[in-house]
């Protein structure tokens, strides 16, 4: 709160708060609107008390520097014909000279109880954002602004879908070497990896199962490219194991080794239930993707002969045949490395 340098208001008026509104901090005092203006500028008050006469302008031109001030502003003045204009000007109310404690006191509440709405709506607001954000980091943009506008999300059928797990081998031989939080600590820095590089080739992820990494490409937004999507981030998520089992193994740990495996077809997506809901996506596609995975090998990617049509008359891949393979619950399976 900042007042002016007026004798009378520098020590009734200041008297009066100090006095009555122990919570209210007087920040400083200006005696003059220039000095008013610097001072507002420096200490970001609530509120301030300003005399409309002043030595260098008058208190209206002052408030009229500030477009939209973000303080409050009590006038003081002893002309009765000055309030309509204070008024006019968005004050926060006036006080006329000499001034009366149960009016110094009905104008400071009216302050205090403004900013308590103007905090409230600005929690309000951060929470909402805060909510937003949340949200998204659940759900893809897009089954998220279905929901905002119609309240639900429906379940969609996709024709053509790539599905990829990646699965760390040995997993329980880590759990067993590593404590709770070291082995919670490294497969947050491999996942948070997998995330970003999920963001740059337009790859949904869908969840982790355990230790189990799941994303799919073409799903929520529909396109013809989602085997190339896939493939390219699996490759890249390759890159990354490498690099980071290089790093490993210079600090004396032992890396983390993946199997990849990718499927693609058709499948249905969307939300269900109504507690701690996710986006999902099933059918036999889904399963299909975990048998290339759980048929694969260390530092490959495994592709089904569906992703392998889709892709063969590609010039940025290889593929090397691996003839048919029993995937366990699908028989014999067509199956393929992929690699650039």
């Amino acid at each position: 709160m900042i007042i002016d340098d007026d004798p009378f208001i520098k020590s009734l008026l200041g008297d009066m708060i100090t006095m009555n509104f122990p919570d209210v901090e007087i920040l400083d005092t200006a005696k003059s609107g220039k000095e008013g203006i610097e001072k507002i500028e420096i200490h970001q008050p609530d509120l301030i008390f300003l005399d409309v006469e002043m030595t260098d302008m008058t208190g209206f031109e002052m408030l009229s520097h500030y477009e939209n001030p973000s303080f409050q502003t009590i006038f003081i003045t002893s002309y009765n014909h000055y309030v309509l204009k204070a008024l006019r000007m968005n004050a926060l109310d006036y006080l006329i000279k000499p001034i009366n404690f149960e009016d110094l006191q009905q104008a400071i509440n009216s302050c205090i109880s403004k900013l308590g709405q103007k905090k409230n709506s600005e929690t309000i607001k951060a929470t909402l954002n805060n909510l937003e954000e949340l949200i998204l980091n659940i759900l893809p943009k897009e089954i998220a602004k279905e929901i905002e506008k119609e309240g639900s999300a429906t379940p969609k059928h996709y024709d053509l879908v790539t599905v990829f797990f990646a699965d760390i081998k040995g997993f329980s031989q880590h759990a067993e070497r590593l404590n709770p939080e070291e082995l919670l600590e490294e497969l947050n820095y491999y996942y948070s990896a997998f995330d970003l590089i999920m963001e740059k080739y337009g790859v949904e992820k869908i969840k982790t199962i355990g230790d189990a990494y799941m994303a799919a490409a073409g799903v929520p937004i529909q396109n013809n490219t989602n085997p190339k999507d896939a493939v390219n981030a699996a490759l890249a998520m390759l890159d990354f194991i490498e690099k980071t089992a290089t790093l490993r193994i210079e600090q004396g740990k032992q890396p983390f080794e993946f199997r990849i495996g990718i499927h693609s077809g058709p499948v249905v997506a969307g939300i269900v239930g109504l507690k701690k809901f996710a986006y999902d996506i099933w059918g036999d596609t889904v399963n299909i993707a975990a048998r290339m995975e759980e048929n694969g090998t260390i530092g490959k990617i495994n592709i089904s002969q569906s992703t392998y049509d889709l892709l063969k008359e590609s010039s940025e891949f290889s593929f090397t045949s691996r003839g048919k393979i029993q995937a366990k619950g699908k028989g014999l399976l067509e199956m393929f490395y992929v690699e650039r």
